[in-house]
């Protein structure tokens, strides 16, 4: 219900991840409509390594990353770098930590200049069929 919730937000997402975001942190930025992380965050579908199935978060994994990119990383729970996520779709900018937070807000200050119902519109009427 939460991810459904998150994915469901008529309000920007802004993910901003530092250190390791794994398993339910890999799964909110997967949800994020803009995902930031410092340059030497650690990715991982770590689940498999626990013996469970990331599933719950599967769907929302391969809108956001692909079948390709979901299988190999929810099958084997490796860790990954910033740049394997950038390039994989994961996340959509990478920062030095002591500029994390500044870009966060200056992306947050973007979304303010734009119309909040054209936004909600867009995201409501967004869908990967």
């Amino acid at each position: 219900k939460m991810y459904h919730a998150i994915e469901s937000c008529h309000k920007p997402v802004i993910a901003k991840s530092h250190g390791y975001a794994i398993g339910g942190g890999f799964g909110f930025l997967v949800l994020a409509d803009i995902s930031i992380a410092e340059t030497n965050t650690k990715f991982s579908l770590s689940e498999v390594k626990l013996g469970i199935n990331p599933s719950v978060i599967g769907p929302y994994c391969i809108k956001k990353i692909g079948v390709s990119h979901y299988k190999a990383l929810g099958i084997t729970g490796e860790t990954i770098d910033t740049e394997r996520a950038l390039r994989i779709g994961l996340i959509h900018e990478v920062a030095g930590k002591p500029e994390l937070e500044d870009v966060v807000i200056k992306k947050a200050n973007q979304l303010l200049k734009a119309g909040p119902n054209a936004i909600a519109d867009f995201k409501v009427n967004f869908e990967i069929k």
